[in-house]
């Protein structure tokens, strides 16, 4: 039985403003919340009839009451798509700004590389190196190198060392553990990082140097893996790809009058097509023989050691 609310969890509400001639009431987007808002003529602080915004509840009332709050920010006209999108951001609490301590650590770290990591680190910046990702993103944090050699294919996946800049109980690592992830919507990207991270020096982007984390594996022309490393690495990527641009490469797709791309516009990366093809099929031979029963996990266990590691971290 609950016999007292102590404190409310939801404070904040986004909805649209209906205006009547002295006062007004926001009609809440969460349908959880079946009560609209009462806004005094004092709290309406010059919203429009029909403008989506956020409110402030300064009032829960009751069974025979209506809740009461104040508008504290205009979103927009609420038959403007750019408003839906903010309005989404808003609902879900996301922060979109950095607390200062945080952009003031990502401004202090320099946007290129030093010889003193690179010298500790494998050196894989003479392999051909590319990243495939959508055509608007700017936060690239995988690449692949790919080779061959007589009977054996050479397959690097390297990550972008997020950890080298990125130190422990420092502003940034508890800002993102926060966040917990970047958040992609129709619009715009609400990064787990700042830009100097995110979009800079964490982000691989062809022609510059950038530190990683790879995995250096070795197959034979059957599928199986021979050998394989995990290292830290220096690279730099020789090509930016794209989806869409692989789908033409690796496809009998003549030239893509959409897309802009001939067929061999990334052939100077090597013998791209051929490789593809053949190491699709080396990989794709295994999957169909991947043991797919889960009844033989203990997912309460794993859940259980999962939650003991997420609230160590939180403390």
């Amino acid at each position: 039985m609950i016999l007292k609310i102590l404190e409310r969890g939801c404070k904040t509400l986004v909805g649209t403003f209906q205006k009547n001639t002295s006062f007004g009431f926001v009609l809440p987007d969460d349908r959880h919340y079946d009560k609209d808002i009462f806004i005094s003529k004092k709290h309406i602080n010059g919203t429009k009839d029909g403008d989506k915004v956020v409110v402030r509840l300064t009032d829960f009332g009751g069974e025979r009451k209506k809740p009461e709050g104040a508008v504290i920010e205009i979103l927009g006209a609420m038959d403007d798509p750019a408003t839906d999108v903010t309005s989404i951001v808003r609902a879900y609490g996301i922060e979109e700004e950095f607390p200062k301590s945080v952009i003031k650590e990502a401004q202090a770290i320099p946007q290129e590389i030093t010889e003193q990591p690179v010298g500790k680190r494998a050196d894989f910046r003479d392999l051909l190196t590319v990243t495939i990702d959508g055509e608007d993103a700017r936060d690239l944090d995988d690449a692949i190198t790919l080779s061959k050699k007589e009977d054996k294919y050479y397959l690097g996946v390297h990550i972008a060392d997020v950890s080298h800049y990125v130190k422990e109980d420092s502003p940034l690592d508890k800002e993102a553990l926060e966040r917990a992830t970047s958040v992609y919507l129709a619009d715009r990207v609400i990064p787990m990082l700042p830009k100097e991270l995110s979009n800079g020096i964490c982000s691989l982007n062809a022609g510059v140097e950038r530190l990683a984390m790879s995995c250096m594996m070795t197959f034979d022309a059957s599928g199986n893996v021979l050998d394989h490393t995990i290292t830290e690495s220096v690279i730099c990527v020789d090509e930016r790809m794209s989806y869409t641009g692989v789908k033409v490469v690796v496809s009998d797709i003549p030239a893509n009058l959409e897309v802009g791309l001939p067929k061999d516009d990334y052939f100077h990366c090597g013998n791209v097509d051929e490789l593809s093809e053949k190491l699709g099929k080396i990989i794709e031979a295994p999957l169909q023989h991947v043991d797919y029963d889960m009844s033989k996990y203990d997912w309460e266990k794993i859940a259980n050691e999962v939650g003991e590691i997420y609230q160590g971290l939180k403390k």
